[in-house]
């Protein structure tokens, strides 16, 4: 089974219409009333926002009943490395990013290895519930993907990445299959199913000549940070200074 919702893109998208909204308000107003004033922009662009949000929450909501444990989500954000982590992949670019989900005490909770940043610093395995791995206030889209596995096999997998997450396994930014010590998001998943299922289930990789890519891509994360670091720092220093 698959299913994929798609919410709006909730920042860029107002950013980019709010304009024309306003024009388009403005010139109506001006039009049937000259004297009237026009609808507050802020105003039109909350209630746009708050419709499409709420519409996106809905969609979450709906999805839970179709979650499984043991099933793939797969998602995609608006930032620079999600966009460029989809390019990776050489049949499908619709996604960036994916984890296994699991009900625990009620609760859909999502299973994934993920780089660092403001979301995962410490950019070890984590667990994190299904809302917030697929927050539209930060994910673009989000799929529900599942592979046909016995009972055994669900728990097994299960057991596998709870091990993970126990032992704080670091996300793999050079993307080296060739190791376990280290493990990016789609990684983790192959090699868990593998051994799961006694290689019932492999998943085929794709070699790609990208290693400039890769290693273009860890500099742009490992530079954003050490600026970001930088920035911290100064206020940090001229707070004591001031102090």
């Amino acid at each position: 089974m698959h299913l994929t919702l798609f919410y709006l893109n909730l920042i860029y998208d107002f950013m980019k219409y709010c304009v024309w909204i306003f024009i388009f308000a403005t010139t109506i107003s001006s039009c049937n009333n000259p004297s009237a004033q026009p609808k507050d922009i802020s105003t039109i662009v909350i209630e746009k926002y708050n419709i499409a949000y709420q519409e996106a929450l809905d969609s979450i909501a709906s999805a839970k009943k179709y979650i499984h444990d043991g099933d793939l989500i797969c998602r995609t954000g608006f930032d620079f490395v999600s966009q460029s982590l989809q390019n990776f992949s050489v049949t499908d670019k619709t996604y960036s990013h994916s984890g296994l989900a699991f009900i625990e005490n009620g609760q859909i909770m999502v299973y994934h290895s993920i780089a660092g940043m403001d979301e995962n610093p410490d950019e070890t395995f984590r667990k994190e519930p299904l809302d917030s791995f697929v927050n539209p206030a930060r994910k673009k889209c989000f799929g529900i993907f599942r592979y046909k596995l016995s009972p055994q096999e669900v728990i097994d997998l299960g057991l596998a990445f709870k091990d993970l997450e126990r032992r704080k396994v670091k996300f793999d930014k050079m993307f080296n299959l060739k190791d376990d010590d280290k493990q990016y998001c789609s990684e983790a998943i192959a090699k868990a199913l593998k051994k799961c299922t006694n290689n019932r289930i492999i998943i085929p990789t794709t070699i790609r000549d990208n290693f400039h890519v890769r290693a273009e891509l860890v500099h742009e994360i490992d530079k954003a940070r050490e600026a970001r670091c930088d920035r911290r720092g100064v206020v940090e220093c001229r707070g004591r200074d001031a102090g």
